[in-house]
């Protein structure tokens, strides 16, 4: 017969689901394992395309990636709302200047705008309580309610500007040209900062807000001349300036933050899918019960020429051994890579019915397939299990007779009594089970018949008449069953049907009313799967948990590690390294003190006519 090529053990291989990143069009993976290397930290990739090419490269301010943008924007704005309650605080600090302005002044109530602006102030003070108060006890769930972000800043910004303006035109008389105008300038670059609303919508207030003033100065300012308003203007136009580079400065902040929190939560993702694939293939050597024992001892000190061994008695457990019948014909029939798919199909299908019925699967010998019941948690239906076990085994087996066409058949035996059950080696782990009744597990087996279940009078025992039985004369067949002197029964029938006469009977009503609802709660959640097996739901996660870590990140406190007073660290090495920073936005920084001096100094060269 010839060889089988590599192609051919290819297309014979059954895939596996494991777990997977997220699969993007740059592979989350290997970026995380080049950030994780020690590679020096990538450029922000910004958007190059549309309109932006035209914009120097330094104000670009938007990711390259669409998806990795609608995730930023997501963030930036939850991050934001934090900003609202700084933004009424600045709200609230000018109605209490106002408030204390009205008590030295002694406000004449009977004036009807008089007491209209009081009013007014009072209900406006009430309100950005109320609105701090509600964010700070009800923050997350506000948060979510996408309505309410964008309707409760402009409410804000709306009535702290009816408040301003109502101020204005009720309590300077006459009005002046520069009343007003040192809090405008304020309220402007709070509204860019700090009010969670794009920047566009927030330019557009700051315009809309420095119009309406001029327009109240000209038609109530009685001695407005031309020059202060353009001076007015220019003072507006800083302040704008001044909102949109700090604007910049803190969205290119975010941007830096929002990378390193990707590439942590990368590196994260990473090291949880290689932990996962180091747990799958322990437990696909050691039992369960095993595993977290024995990954504690790999490095524990060996004291003495042997490590720790890990064996365990088993008393009433049922041994189970299982033979293909006609295996090594089957194998001159078909080639090398249908046979293992073949073969790796039938184990597969024997490990689902172990699992089924509480079988724990003990090796795999070539086409030999044996695993016990009863340990490592005792359970008293062992038997009833295994022989349930057996049954399923000859059916599968019966379904690859009628597929390949050829005389393959199931041996099965079971035996009932104790085990030693252990781990050997300290290199390449092997668990496996010995005592006398592991030996007569395997006579029962080599005495069997092709197609039936093979069972020991101890097993009968146990049955407790749930099976229809005739006598199995194995130690005609078998020289170990006649030398230990046991009567031996072939299963001719099932009495009472799996799950009946076991302990899985009561759960199995309730497992059908939980599959029930999962299956009515499964159909009213599902989500559009995407290619490669990974989907949405991958990439859904990934971005969820992003998005999770950004906020935590933000939300966490300095309380006790900084000196607010001083603003610095209490632990020198701390200041030290923070000290050591770089700030790669200084230049920006630095050009908003130059715009200040040059607008200010225009606005006083045009109020002295310079």
């Amino acid at each position: 017969m010839p060889s089988p090529t590599s192609d051919q053990f290819a297309m014979g291989m059954l895939d596996v689901e494991r777990p997977m990143l997220p699969a993007k069009k740059n592979s989350l993976y290997a970026f995380a394992q080049r950030q994780g290397g020690g590679v020096e930290e990538e450029p922000l990739q910004l958007d190059e395309s549309g309109l932006h090419r035209f914009v120097p490269k330094c104000l670009r301010s938007q990711f390259a990636d669409a998806q990795q943008e609608g995730l930023y924007k997501k963030y930036y704005t939850s991050q934001k709302q934090g900003d609202l309650v700084a933004f009424v605080m600045t709200a609230l600090s000018w109605q209490f200047f106002c408030g204390i302005t009205y008590a030295f002044r002694h406000p004449d109530l009977r004036s009807g705008k008089e007491l209209s602006a009081l009013i007014i102030l009072i209900l406006a003070f009430a309100f950005n309580c109320t609105v701090i108060a509600v964010y700070k006890l009800r923050a997350t769930a506000l948060k979510e309610q996408r309505l309410l972000r964008q309707v409760v800043p402009l409410l804000v910004f709306v009535v702290l500007y009816s408040n301003f303006f109502l101020d204005l035109l009720t309590t300077h008389h006459p009005l002046l040209p520069s009343d007003g105008i040192s809090f405008q300038i304020l309220f402007i670059y709070a509204t860019l900062t700090m009010l969670p609303l794009g920047l566009r919508l927030c330019v557009a207030l700051g315009v809309a807000s420095s119009a309406a003033l001029l327009t109240i100065h000209g038609l109530y300012s009685p001695h407005l001349r031309g020059h202060e308003v353009v001076a007015a203007g220019s003072l507006y136009l800083g302040a704008l300036l001044l909102g949109i580079l700090g604007a910049f400065v803190s969205d290119r902040k975010q941007r830096r933050a929002f990378r390193q929190a990707r590439i942590s939560i990368a590196m994260k993702l990473v090291l949880e899918q290689q932990a996962q694939e180091h747990e799958r293939l322990l437990l696909a050597v050691l039992p369960k019960h095993l595993a977290a024992e024995i990954r504690q001892d790999l490095g524990a000190m060996v004291h003495g020429q042997f490590k720790k061994m890990f064996i365990s008695r088993y008393e009433n457990v049922s041994i189970l051994f299982a033979d293909i019948v006609g295996f090594t014909a089957l194998s001159s029939n078909c080639t090398a890579a249908e046979l293992v798919k073949l073969l790796n199909k039938l184990i597969t299908r024997f490990d689902k019915l172990s699992e089924k019925y509480h079988q724990l699967r003990i090796k795999i010998l070539g086409d030999c397939y044996y695993c016990i019941s009863g340990a490592p948690e005792p359970r008293v239906d062992h038997a009833v299990l295994c022989c349930h076990m057996g049954l399923a085994m000859v059916d599968a087996i019966r379904a690859v007779r009628e597929e390949t066409r050829s005389s393959v058949d199931m041996r099965v035996g079971i035996h009932t009594g104790s085990v030693l059950a252990g781990v050997m080696g300290q290199r390449q782990h092997a668990y496996d089970v010995y005592s006398k009744d592991t030996k007569l597990a395997n006579a029962m087996e080599s005495g069997g018949i092709p197609g039936r279940v093979h069972i020991s009078e101890t097993t009968y025992a146990c049955l407790n008449g749930e099976f229809e039985v005739v006598p199995g004369n194995g130690e005609l067949r078998n020289s170990e069953i006649k030398a230990s002197s046991i009567k031996t029964y072939i299963i001719e029938s099932v009495i009472k049907p799996y799950p009946e006469g076991t302990l899985d009977a009561d759960r199995s009503r309730l497992s059908v009313q939980n599959e029930q609802h999962a299956l009515s709660y499964r159909r009213g959640s599902q989500r559009p799967s995407g290619h490669n097996g990974v989907g949405v739901h991958g990439e859904a996660e990934f971005d969820d948990r992003l998005l999770q870590a950004l906020i935590a990140r933000e939300g966490a406190t300095i309380k006790g590690k900084a000196n607010y007073a001083t603003l610095s660290f209490l632990d020198p090495v701390l200041e030290t390294q923070f000290c050591a920073l770089r700030d790669k936005l200084g230049p920006a920084l630095i050009s908003a003190n130059c715009l200040v001096v040059i607008l200010s100094c225009i606005a006083h060269g045009i109020l002295w006519q310079l």
